[in-house]
């Protein structure tokens, strides 16, 4: 049965606990740059952030919690920076954009690839136990990928090679962010130019 229960955070009473909780954030998101979230203790997380473990528990019945509130997040920048997008590029070609969405997709895959690939890692064999709520906002961020691609002007290509375009697009990102070789993608580096211009001429070769 799909697990229908929302994702609750006490919401902090005071200036003072609303740090405490960003504290919180940002020593999780931290910690799961090098390590998955079933390897990070609650304790570890309570040490970096300067917190007790009782003042998490506080805020988080339990410890997947943290994470839903970390992608929770990571959702709402993503839905926020697609709109956006989509508000700037009413005019644009087909080809700038696909160059955008590689420039945004690649953009919100590092800035939050530890908390992401923790979930891919945590619940792709157990989708079930995704909230429903996510499923929901996930598809919206993915349709409107997808009908920034379709609507493109000039363009002759069907809805469903717009769905695969939009696909692969987040299929080669994820693989090459989130599981690719950390040693040569640090964090605040970008993808190199050459794996971007490859995926921009497959993705408009699937276009055509």
């Amino acid at each position: 049965m799909p697990n229908a229960a929302p994702v609750v955070i006490r919401p902090p009473q005071q200036a003072r606990s609303s740090a405490a909780l960003a504290r919180i954030f940002k020593a999780a998101q931290q910690l799961l740059e090098t390590a998955s979230f079933d390897q990070i203790r609650v304790n570890d997380i309570a040490a970096e952030a300067d917190v007790s473990v009782g003042s998490i528990y506080q805020r988080f019945k339990k410890k997947d919690d943290l994470l839903w509130a970390l992608y929770d997040a990571y959702l709402t920048e993503t839905e926020r920076q697609f709109e956006k997008l989509v508000a700037e590029s009413h005019r644009s070609s087909l080809s700038m954009r696909v160059a955008d969405l590689i420039e945004l997709i690649s953009s919100l895959f590092r800035e939050r690839r530890g908390i992401v690939r923790s979930l891919l890692i945590k619940y792709r064999h157990n989708t079930n136990d995704i909230p429903p709520t996510f499923v929901a906002r996930i598809g919206v961020v993915y349709d409107t990928g997808v009908k920034l691609l379709a609507q493109a002007p000039n363009s002759n290509h069907s809805a469903e090679d717009a769905q695969f375009a939009f696909s692969l697009i987040m299929s080669f990102m994820r693989e090459e962010i989130l599981f690719g070789d950390t040693r040569r993608l640090m964090p605040d580096e970008k993808i190199s130019p050459r794996f971007e211009k490859l995926l921009h001429k497959a993705v408009m070769g699937a276009l055509k």
